[in-house]
């Protein structure tokens, strides 16, 4: 077992092989739109993106998450995200903090399933000093006073996930479907594990994992250093991460999650809950647009209808009364992805049950119109401009799916029977059922 005070840096060495002898090696490739992928030796990518601002955006990707851990270092990734603002072997979390909130105009720091990204906006001039602190939170220190106020903070980001129905309903049904491993693992650390993980534990499930070929270090925006002088000053600050795993075991794979489907039966609770979903397509393809646009056919209802709900959509013209508080359809983006449907309110389950699952069927047996699919298109062509039209937006959506043509293009080829056809390969798959409150004369769907 790794010590947490290991991670020391070891720039100079790397400064000396790269200004010095020129032996650091440095793989360069340009795209059409002017996109420049630099790989370093350690496998760490740095990706710059042309574009006018006055800003720039950078995004630090970490392929890790919840679908690297197994049952004993679950809520690793929580955990190291939590650090951001503590201190590492070589900067003080003082210093940090000060960067952050001197040179940065955004900054955001998430954890997820499958990635921990952390987004800033800064000045073009400052691109170097916040990319520095970027490589360097990926290495706390891990002294032992911090690790203890950083499980404070984990603890209530635990009480905060139990609050959130949306969140919480969402575990439950990625936990189902993929029976607990991989996608099924939520990205916040389970309470069993709060007393297990120690600075140790930590320290050497980072060493195994946070390295080099899974780091991906994202620039959109114009700075005024010149490209390669930029690149040399970045691979002195991001080769020093480790190539490969420098922990008591290999890296831990990417999980690649068995769906399975199922059901989760509760009972009790304030409100009557039902969620039916199916396995989804690969996120980013042509048949995930098309999930896109059902659901959007599909829309949500809610019990105060105020301007700009979709009053078009079908769970608009099919929920409306108290008895139905929140009805929508929903996506995930993870490489596997679910389809679904979640129902609260008073209404007995039963009810929400039935409709909820007609409304699912009706997608592949009852016809797709024109006017649908043209609304629904428009609305998510809309979505998508507003949304990579903002910093982080443009930044991470280039970084996920590319410049947005593959999408619009996708959107364009969907036609009412092409829509009922992925509507008809979604519904064959596996269901997954959660259900929680009155379970009387619950139905069972063949």
């Amino acid at each position: 077992m790794l010590s947490s005070r290991y991670f020391s840096r070891t720039v100079p060495a790397v400064a000396q092989r790269f200004y010095a002898s020129h032996s650091y090696e440095i793989k360069t490739t340009f795209a059409p739109d002017g996109t420049r992928t630099s790989v370093l030796e350690n496998g760490v990518k740095i990706v710059q993106i042309p574009k006018e601002d006055t800003s720039v955006a950078l995004g630090l990707f970490v392929n890790v998450g919840s679908v690297n851990e197994t049952h004993q270092t679950h809520g690793s990734s929580h955990y190291l995200r939590r650090f951001l603002y503590k201190g590492t072997n070589k900067t003080s979390g003082l210093r940090i903090t000060r960067t952050i909130e001197n040179l940065t105009s955004q900054f955001e720091a998430n954890n997820g399933r499958e990635t921990l990204a952390y987004t800033a906006t800064t000045h073009p001039g400052h691109v170097r000093d916040v990319a520095e602190i970027l490589a360097d939170v990926l290495r706390p220190r891990l002294a032992e006073w911090e690790f203890r106020e950083v499980k404070e903070l984990v603890k209530d980001d635990i009480e905060q996930r139990k609050s959130n129905l949306i969140a919480t309903l969402g575990d439950k049904v990625r936990h189902t479907a993929f029976r607990g491993v991989g996608l099924g693992r939520a990205p916040v650390i389970p309470e069993y594990n709060l007393d297990q993980i120690y600075p140790e534990q930590l320290a050497d499930w980072i060493g195994s994992n946070v390295i080099g070929e899974r780091i991906t270090l994202v620039i959109a925006g114009n700075t005024p250093y010149d490209d390669e002088g930029l690149i040399k000053s970045l691979a002195v600050i991001f080769a020093a991460l480790p190539a490969s795993s420098i922990g008591s075991g290999p890296a831990a794979p990417v999980v690649a999650s068995n769906y399975y489907g199922g059901e989760l039966v509760e009972a009790g609770g304030p409100s009557n809950i039902y969620v039916e979903a199916y396995k989804g397509a690969q996120a980013g393809s042509k048949d995930h647009v098309a999930q896109l646009v059902l659901a959007n056919i599909l829309g949500d209802a809610t019990s105060e209808f105020l301007p700009g709900n979709n009053l078009t959509s079908r769970f608009a013209k099919e929920f409306s009364g108290d008895e139905f508080s929140l009805v929508s359809s929903f996506n995930s983006h993870d490489s596997q992805t679910l389809f679904g449907v979640r129902a609260v309110g008073s209404a007995p389950t039963k009810v929400l049950a039935e409709k909820v699952h007609s409304q699912l069927s009706n997608l592949a047996t009852n016809k797709i119109t024109e006017e649908e699919l043209n609304r629904s298109r428009n609305i998510l062509k809309t979505r998508l401009k507003l949304f990579r039209d903002s910093r982080n937006g443009f930044l991470l959506g280039t970084w996920k799916y590319g410049n947005g043509s593959a999408f619009d293009g996708a959107l364009d080829a969907l036609t009412p029977q092409s829509l009922q056809q992925v509507a008809s390969n979604l519904l064959s798959t596996p269901r997954t059922t959660v259900v929680k409150g009155d379970l009387t004369d619950l139905p069972s769907f063949k």
